[in-house]
């Protein structure tokens, strides 16, 4: 059976067609479609604003393919064997060169090609940490634990001695 054409009437859909001109919900047109009086249901109305709009919003656009590197920074490694076998000069060159696939990829809005630069500029900056020199100890931060154990010794055979000539004295 064919849907009825006639749900909502001339003046509801020129209601319609107004609120959906001012960036109105579906939700809220059909609240207020519904308060004046309509009996058409939120499907039929979302159908009514895809026709008066031309197109169907369900279906998604295709997908745009991944964003291509530009052309500066196509020197990438292609495993991490090459990340782990690199100098640190190559990992450094290839963070500057995966953090620029990733802006090019955001600014393509490109969400899968900006989520692997960015795992790939993870794996980079973790292999150069790896990579570098510990900090050095500051003597200064780090007392010397020699000479603490030294003074704690002397303090205790002070209190030792302390309490040995108060219970010489009579003392408890």
């Amino acid at each position: 059976m064919a849907r009825k054409r006639d749900e909502l009437t001339a003046a509801q859909t020129k209601r319609l067609t107004d609120l959906l001109a001012r960036g109105r919900t579906i939700v809220d047109i059909a609240a207020d479609l519904n308060a004046r009086g309509a009996t058409a249901s939120r499907a039929t109305i979302a159908r009514r604003c895809r026709e008066i709009r031309g197109r169907d919003e369900r279906k998604r656009p295709p997908r745009k393919a991944a964003a291509s590197p530009p052309a500066e920074s196509t020197d990438l490694p292609s495993s991490d064997d090459d990340i782990h076998g690199a100098s640190i000069e190559t990992l450094r060159r290839w963070i500057k060169n995966a953090d620029q696939v990733g802006e090019e990829a955001l600014r393509e809005r490109n969400m899968r090609a900006w989520g692997e630069a960015g795992r790939l500029v993870k794996s980079l900056l973790d292999e150069d940490r790896k990579r570098q020199a510990p900090p050095k100890a500051d003597p200064n931060e780090d007392p010397d634990l020699r000479a603490i154990a030294i003074d704690v010794a002397k303090r205790l055979h002070d209190y030792v001695d302390k309490i040995a000539t108060l219970r010489d004295q009579g003392v408890e």
